[in-house]
């Protein structure tokens, strides 16, 4: 991991030598941060720094070793930024105090929830989506086949190779979770570093599948692996943009840059009939509504599907 950090660093410092930057804006980059306040003098432009965790915790298995470990990282950061606070010209935390966790960063140092408030500015929560937009939760889980009295427990993380790890204990925790919790629900959220094939036959309650089929080679082959890992009665949700309407004038564009499209979107096909696909995969029921992507750029591929197909 120490190899990885200083190669990132080393590449970041390589290109902001090279290019001239106004404003260098850090995505967590634990990595940059650190070096950048081992080094102040690398520092060509002003620094903005965005991040959701502030400081380490040990977990109790961890033991002393653990605990010594990350009070000793704590502590190496904030001597970092008492010693160079020019190094940040901003710390923003994508959330609000109450996500920062109320414990000290070890012994003798301060607060982690107190030092952040004094450290960083508040963003509050970045969803994406106007929630006003959303409509009232009784009719968002009836769209989405939710029970009213219905326990849903939804889990995501980041799409590194630490968040795979951290999904399969949820995975591996559902047993668990349903003797405390009667009749769970539990959707988790993943990217390509789940592989399918570590799930066993009928493990999963709900897949869900956003802009993927239009890119992978084989839809069919995926919906056949989705329907293996499902359990009966799961739910397979998707949002994918679909051929327009035969004959109009967008179906028309959608063939002629066809392959195009492809060379500059990762294989994205955007003349894929993917609902008859989906329809032909063998679900017991099939849900599809039309929608419109607002705002997107995109026009060509701008007819699109939500679905629901069960098992």
């Amino acid at each position: 991991m120490d190899e990885i950090l200083v190669a990132n660093s080393m590449t970041f410092l390589d290109v902001v030598e090279t290019e001239r930057y106004d404003l260098v804006v850090g995505d967590e980059s634990w990595d940059v941060d650190h070096f950048l306040h081992e080094d102040p003098s690398a520092k060509h432009a002003r620094f903005a720094r965005l991040t959701d965790f502030v400081g380490y915790v040990p977990m109790p298995e961890g033991g002393e070793r653990e605990r010594l470990l990350t009070a000793d990282h704590n502590a190496e950061m904030l001597e970092h930024v008492e010693r160079h606070p020019g190094v940040r010209d901003l710390s923003v935390f994508v959330g609000d105090p109450d996500d920062v966790v109320d414990l000290p960063f070890g012994p003798g140092l301060p607060g982690i929830r107190e030092w952040t408030e004094a450290h960083y500015r508040f963003a509050g929560h970045i969803t994406g989506f106007d929630p006003s937009e959303v409509g009232d939760r009784e009719a968002l889980r009836a769209e989405f086949g939710y029970a009213p009295d219905e326990t849903v427990i939804i889990a995501a993380v980041g799409g590194s190779g630490v968040g795979a790890s951290l999904l399969r204990r949820v995975i591996r925790a559902q047993p668990l979770i349903a003797e405390n919790v009667p009749d769970p629900r539990t959707v988790v959220v993943t990217g390509p570093r789940l592989d399918p094939a570590a799930l066993p036959d009928a493990s999963v309650d709900e897949v869900i599948c956003s802009l993927v089929l239009c890119t992978v080679t084989d839809p069919r082959q995926v919906l056949e692996e989705v329907r293996r890992v499902l359990r009966p009665g799961g739910r397979f949700r998707f949002v994918e943009h679909v051929a327009a309407p035969p004959g109009s004038f967008r179906s028309r564009v959608q063939q002629a840059i066809r392959r195009p499209w492809g060379w500059l979107f990762e294989g994205c096909d955007p003349h894929r009939h993917t609902v008859d696909i989906v329809r032909e995969a063998g679900f017991a029921t099939l849900r599809v509504r039309e929608r419109k992507f607002r705002r997107s750029p995109f026009w060509p591929v701008n007819t699109a599907v939500w679905g629901i197909a069960t098992r």
